[in-house]
């Protein structure tokens, strides 16, 4: 048999697909800000000046005349009754002789014991074992010597001048050591009642130390430190050693530096009534002390150069 041909199959058309349209995105407008309007600045009020009230017047206190006083009737003086003459006293004889340590020295030279007269001023040097004024000398086994002299040579330390008459006798502190010392020793005295020396001292300096007056080893009056420009005068009471025989001493200690000088004039001793006062009236005694130290040396410059005044 003849095979039937098998018709093709017929295609179908793929239908065309129709375009979908995009849409437009419609523009929104944006609204424009609305500006805000600015408040008109609030006036703030200036407080006016509280007005200060004025005090009312005080009223003025009125014054009561005072009475006039009584005026007092004066007495009339009452004459004072003549005194009856008095009859004159007698004068009592002088000695002939002088009392011991109170008249002239025969010879210049004291006898060992007895005490000097008048005021001793340091105006010359004697020479012999007691060259000033028959009673004192520089002692033996002190550091150096005290100088006379009518001024010191350093500048601010020491007098200027004598207290009384041309010269005195000084410690001259430049080119020496803190703490050596010089001493001027009295011969052997015979000390009475009521008997005191007196002397005038000057410790004018920064660098002052101190001053003593002995009695062997005994001080008996002492002063430390810048006593002022000014001599000072002083009175030491030696009735303590009355009947004894005894050596005085002025001993006087170098300072820091060379402003430290010391001087001595005018040294007397008096008993009873004093002939010839310096001081003030009898009795009257300078400031004692008791022995103290050493005053303390200031930065190093104990051997300070000579500063001429």
């Amino acid at each position: 048999p003849t095979p039937t041909p098998t018709p093709a199959p017929t295609p179908t058309p793929t239908p065309t697909p129709t375009p979908v349209p995009t849409p437009v995105p419609t523009p929104v407008p944006t609204p424009r800000p609305t500006p805000a309007p600015t408040p008109a600045p609030t006036p703030v009020p200036t407080p006016g000046p509280t007005p200060v009230p004025t005090p009312a017047p005080t009223p003025k206190p009125t014054l009561t005349p005072m009475p006039s006083p009584t005026p007092v009737p004066t007495p009339a003086p009452t004459p004072a009754p003549t005194p009856a003459p008095e009859e004159p006293m007698p004068e009592e004889p002088m000695p002939e002789e002088p009392m011991p340590g109170n008249g002239p020295v025969p010879g210049g030279q004291a006898p060992t014991g007895q005490l000097p007269t008048g005021i001793c001023g340091f105006e010359h040097n004697s020479g012999g074992d007691w060259p000033y004024c028959d009673t004192w000398s520089n002692a033996e086994g002190d550091d150096f010597d005290w100088t006379e002299g009518s001024s010191t040579p350093s500048r601010n330390t020491g007098p200027s001048k004598a207290f009384e008459g041309n010269k005195f006798l000084y410690m001259e502190a430049s080119r020496r050591r803190w703490g050596e010392n010089i001493e001027l020793k009295s011969r052997p005295l015979t000390i009475g009642a009521f008997t005191k020396l007196t002397f005038a001292y000057s410790m004018y300096g920064w660098d002052v130390n101190k001053l003593e007056v002995r009695v062997g080893w005994d001080v008996l009056w002492l002063k430390v430190g810048n006593q002022g420009y000014q001599w000072k005068t002083a009175a030491v009471d030696l009735s303590a050693y009355a009947g004894s025989t005894v050596e005085l001493s002025f001993v006087a200690y170098r300072g820091g530096s060379y402003r430290g000088d010391i001087a001595i004039d005018a040294v007397a001793f008096q008993w009873g009534a004093p002939r010839n006062p310096i001081m003030g009236p009898p009795g009257a005694l300078g400031p004692q002390a008791p022995p103290g130290p050493l005053a303390p040396p200031r930065p190093p410059d104990s051997v300070a150069p000579m500063s001429l005044a």
